[in-house]
């Protein structure tokens, strides 16, 4: 694993020299030991021109949409201000639209969107029509407002019913569903999605069927499985990165 973490590591440094912003939006998945891990990735993978990352527990695409989401669970650190201890508090939901708009952004950057939602959606028939509508919607903001998107999808997890691997599936179903619509709508260049199934294993011990850390868990089980997490993800949005430039 050490070895891995070091290609990860070797292929960031070595990325192109592309000055990047990054806004990383997330739910509570984002607060503890995974968001800690993309927010170190980012910070030091080559040229930056700044970078925003938020996390709001119990959020989905509705709520980075409508600016009236108050989360009991959040997160924020910016390269415009320092870090604080990560924690659980009180925070205020931003839409992704006002994020990108506040930023001072060089002309020559490349804008990266990480959108990490799509845990909180409602397993029923009912609402997916619903769900799909509020997708497409956060998606379309992040394609206006960056040159280049990233949906990271829900990881394995296993407290049925709910988010067993028939629900998990299920939440899949919405996000692929709401690509299909945009390419449809003529939007080509859409968010790419990164299936988190294939790059995450939840933790035999410590974690509450859900989530895989918290930033107050000491359990290694939990800390490796975010961190691991973690990891895949950078070095998918990495290669594709890379790829995007060539």
């Amino acid at each position: 694993m050490l070895s891995f973490f070091f290609l990860v590591m070797t292929n960031l440094s070595f990325a192109n020299e592309v000055t990047r912003h990054w806004v990383v939006i997330t739910d509570s998945h984002g607060v503890g030991k995974f968001g800690e891990e993309l927010t170190r990735h980012i910070k030091s993978a080559g040229p930056l021109s700044g970078y925003d990352f938020i996390a709001s527990g119990a959020s989905a695409p509705l709520q980075w949409q409508n600016n009236l989401f108050t989360t009991t669970c959040g997160y924020r650190e910016s390269s415009q201000a320092a870090a604080k201890a990560r924690a659980c508090y009180k925070l205020f939901t931003p839409s992704l639209k006002n994020v990108w708009a506040e930023q001072d952004i060089q002309e020559s950057s490349q804008r990266v969107t990480i959108i990490v939602l799509g845990t909180n959606f409602s397993t029923k028939p009912s609402r997916f029509e619903e769900h799909v509508k509020e997708t497409v919607g956060l998606m379309e903001v992040a394609y206006k407002m960056s040159n280049k998107c990233f949906w990271v999808g829900p990881p394995n997890m296993t407290r049925a019913p709910d988010f067993d691997v028939k629900a998990v599936e299920h939440r899949y179903s919405i996000i692929k569903r709401a690509l299909r619509d945009l390419r449809t709508k003529g939007i080509a260049q859409t968010c790419q999605l990164i299936d988190s199934r294939l790059i995450s294993t939840y933790p035999k011990v410590g974690g509450d069927g859900i989530h895989y850390h918290w930033p107050w868990q000491k359990n290694i089980e939990t800390i490796q499985a975010a961190t691991n997490w973690a990891n895949g993800v950078i070095e998918v949005i990495n290669s594709k990165l890379i790829k995007h430039y060539e």
